[in-house]
């Protein structure tokens, strides 16, 4: 049982549901250091489809990050690696040289992080910045080194916590995007190793960052310290994440097997709401609704917990029966489900965020897991590895679009499709749809009306607006389902891969039908080719 330390200041944490992107673009999927998203990474490891890479040489304790259709991980070694892969088909699209010395596997574990237009990493004195083609922007040599946090983008600066045993001064840095060059430093008074990685609070123009004994708050615009506050029996706050208006701090007590603590501290100027005592970790708490979720343990006597903890209060809820987690760990969630591993990630395990009980488990790995596009990455034994769900086979029959690249709002689109199908859809079809080609959105959890016979099944929806329709049939006798779908009057512009300039693109585009929470699933990949002539862009697909 969690000792827990309350403060006589009541704290009212607002719990609402956030709405992240599809990616996971940088260390914990957000800005806030929460791991959460919205999008449904498989339940069952053993009725998954698993994919994976050659021996890549991944660094375990660096996590993948995903955006617009690709992944990009660290490999550790004399000279380390940056890997930028295909999020479908993990074949390697590039990789870019990383000149940090990691032989002997004690280096960073920092994470990359993608922007609009660059992938940025750095790891001791190396700092990074690519194109997205794999064509490098720039690299410079830090003064003060990385340990392991990680970077975060925000207004074109990159936002560096340079908290390292080595420095001649601690600090977090700024640095300009486009040039490398260094826009501000926060010096850290207290002088002592964090793995922190900064908490963006963007719409605010805020940072925040620890070190020490000390939690504190920065302007990323210019690096100005609004508040610094050092908390109460802190050895050496390690990292944080956030919810709404509230900051949880994890601490490392290096001279103790057990025992650090965790602190939930007010946003706007460190006032400590509750301390709990959890295991050491470098690894800040994911957060899901009313739960945090802590990774802790080591390989030199420190149990391996993986727990959860209430926001408000800071009571413990659930000890995970199993050994999981790690003190270099971060777990991840997804819609209730927490996904985590051992300390030498293997056993990857999703647990139920509500109570820990486990759902499922298998050996194949799962350090600090990134969830994007309904897919899990993970890596483990130098791979990198692929969860994602089961599908029927969708056919594509006719695929139509027209995209006017300077009239808002008059781009349309088309589609026929078909799945076979022997038996009757009516147990999934009265629930919540989604259709998609590409990001062009037939459905996304729409409901319709359904007509039900011996011969037939009959699926009708029409937007309020009436710009999207779409009707799906199954017909008994030729055990076939139909789909009709089509959107007029939208912005369609990006919903699938052309160029802007006159000429064709031909890319693989991804078409997938969901009922609910993959109560039905079916996809389809197939080649299709746009053309781009005098500013509209046409697709006429045929199979």
């Amino acid at each position: 049982m969690n000792r827990l330390f309350k403060t006589s200041l009541i704290v009212t944490v607002l719990i609402s549901s956030q709405i992240f992107a599809a990616d996971w673009p940088s260390f914990a999927g957000n800005n806030a250091n929460s791991a959460v998203t919205t999008d449904y990474a498989p339940r069952d490891f053993n009725n998954s489809v698993i994919s994976f890479t050659a021996d890549l040489g991944l660094k375990e304790s660096s996590a993948p990050i995903v955006a617009d259709g690709k992944v990009y991980v660290y490999a550790n070694g004399a000279t380390g690696s940056l890997f930028c892969l295909n999020a479908e088909t993990l074949a390697v699209d590039w990789q870019a040289p990383v000149m940090v010395d990691d032989s002997a596997g004690w280096g960073s574990w920092a994470t990359p992080v993608v922007g609009s237009s660059s992938i940025v990493f750095a790891a001791d004195a190396f700092l990074g910045c690519w194109n997205l083609d794999g064509s490098e922007r720039w690299t410079i040599t830090l003064e003060n080194k990385v340990g392991n946090g990680s970077c975060k983008i925000t207004d074109g600066k990159i936002i560096v916590p340079c908290f390292n045993w080595g420095n001649a001064f601690q600090s977090m840095s700024a640095f300009d995007l486009q040039s490398g060059s260094n826009l501000w430093n926060v010096i850290d008074p207290a002088f002592s190793y964090s793995a922190c990685t900064p908490v963006i609070y963007e719409t605010a123009g805020k940072g925040y960052g620890c070190s020490g004994p000390l939690v504190f708050q920065f302007d990323t615009s210019d690096g100005t310290v609004g508040w610094s506050k050092g908390l109460p029996d802190a050895s050496g706050l390690q990292n944080l994440s956030m919810l709404n208006s509230v900051l949880f701090v994890s601490d490392f007590a290096f001279s103790a097997t057990v025992g650090s603590n965790l602190y939930s501290v007010n946003r706007g100027d460190g006032t400590v709401n509750w301390v709990a005592q959890v295991n050491v970790s470098d690894m800040p708490p994911a957060i899901e609704g009313h739960v945090l979720v802590h990774s802790s343990g080591d390989s030199w006597g420190v149990p391996q917990e993986l727990t959860g903890i209430d926001v408000i209060t800071g009571t413990q809820l659930w000890k995970v029966a199993k050994s999981l987690g790690g003190w270099t760990f971060m777990p991840a969630i997804s819609k209730g489900v927490v996904y985590a591993s051992a300390n030498n990630s293997t056993n990857l395990t999703a647990i139920n965020v509500a109570d820990g009980s486990v759902i499922s488990e298998i050996a194949l790995g799962g350090s600090s897991p990134a969830i994007a596009n309904d897919i899990l990455y993970t890596a483990f034994d130098g791979r990198l590895f692929a969860y994602s769900w089961k599908a029927e086979a969708l056919s594509v029959d006719k695929a139509n679009a027209k995209i006017l690249l300077t009239k808002d709002n008059k781009d349309n689109a088309k589609l026929s499709a078909s799945i076979p199908m022997t038996t009757s859809p009516t147990n999934w079809l009265d629930g919540a749809l989604t259709l998609k080609v590409g990001d062009i959105v037939f459905l996304v959890n729409d409901t319709g009306e359904m007509k039900v016979s011996d011969k037939k099944v009959t699926w009708n929806y029409t937007s309020s607006d009436k710009s999207a329709k779409t009707t799906i049939k199954w017909i008994a006798k030729k055990q076939v389902m139909q789909i009709k779908g089509s959107v007029k009057k939208s912005n369609l512009r990006g919903t699938i891969p052309y160029t802007i300039d006159d000429g064709t693109e031909t890319s693989d585009v991804t078409s997938i039908l969901r009922a609910g929470d993959y109560d039905f699933y079916a996809k389809s990949i197939d080649s299709m080719t746009t053309e781009t002539k005098k500013e509209k862009v046409k697709l006429k697909y045929k199979n």
